[in-house]
């Protein structure tokens, strides 16, 4: 199923894009390089890289997403695929990735896509939730579904490394690691005290599939209330408590 929604994506979700933009600088495409943007979303970061003179094709599992970007960008190329199932084989000169590394649970067959779609010495650069990312709120939601259902959400869906894991499976794959941060960058929900549950509407919809619509607005009403005193409010505005991880490798 395709949960994504483009329009509420960018609408209250910008910053996933626009945070990730500085990532460009260390991709630093040149004119006529090929380069692969993994998990294009609606195609913000793509159609920026374009402007540099490289040739850059945009892929995403969502057709909802991809649709979106084509409309917006249609001077770009963007190609629905699912990244674990890649069929480029040694063309890109770079490939990049931002906010989306989480999303797919199976890291090492991904990363070996990703590996084979280079040329032997060309960067990988992605930004991702690494270990501790969005806990709070994870954590908030699990408690309150549990007491309101007596059915537990759990955010099996996500995979939120260590930094030294990460590392450990790019190796292990074959790229080797030039740089890697671990960083917190709290987030400013848009929408006033709407924006949490804005962010659950985007990044958890399954959990009003889950539960009826009695149960998720009760679950909704006890997370806020639970974070309302914690970092994440500052009696107006929501925060999300984002952790992420940064890496640049080459293959070898």
């Amino acid at each position: 199923m395709d949960d994504w929604q483009p329009t509420l994506y960018r609408n209250k979700h910008a910053f996933v894009f626009q945070k990730g933009a500085s990532l460009v600088d260390l991709l630093s495409p040149k004119p006529f390089e090929l380069v692969l943007d993994f998990g294009c979303g609606t195609g913000e970061l793509t159609e920026q890289v374009s402007r540099s003179g490289c040739f850059v094709i945009g892929v995403d599992i969502s057709r909802a997403m991809t649709c979106a970007a084509k409309q917006a960008f249609p001077l770009v190329d963007f190609v629905v695929a699912d990244g674990r199932q890649l069929c480029f084989r040694c063309v890109f000169d770079s490939v990049y990735s931002n906010a989306v590394l989480h999303w797919i649970c199976q890291p090492l067959q991904l990363l070996q896509n990703i590996y084979d779609c280079l040329l032997p010495g060309k960067p990988f650069v992605a930004e991702f939730g690494g270990e501790g990312n969005v806990e709070s709120i994870t954590t908030a939601l699990s408690l309150a579904t549990e007491k309101h259902t007596g059915r537990k959400w759990a955010p099996s869906k996500w995979y939120f490394p260590k930094q030294s894991s990460f590392e450990e499976l790019l190796e292990k794959t074959g790229f080797t690691v030039t740089f890697s941060a671990y960083f917190d960058r709290p987030t400013k929900l848009q929408d006033g005290f709407q924006g949490l549950r804005n962010w659950i509407s985007m990044f958890c919809p399954e959990i009003s599939r889950e539960y009826s619509a009695e149960e998720y607005e009760e679950i909704l009403s006890t997370v806020e209330k639970d974070l309302q005193c914690s970092k994440l409010f500052d009696g107006t505005n929501w925060f999300a408590d984002y952790k992420r991880l940064r890496v640049v490798a080459l293959r070898r």
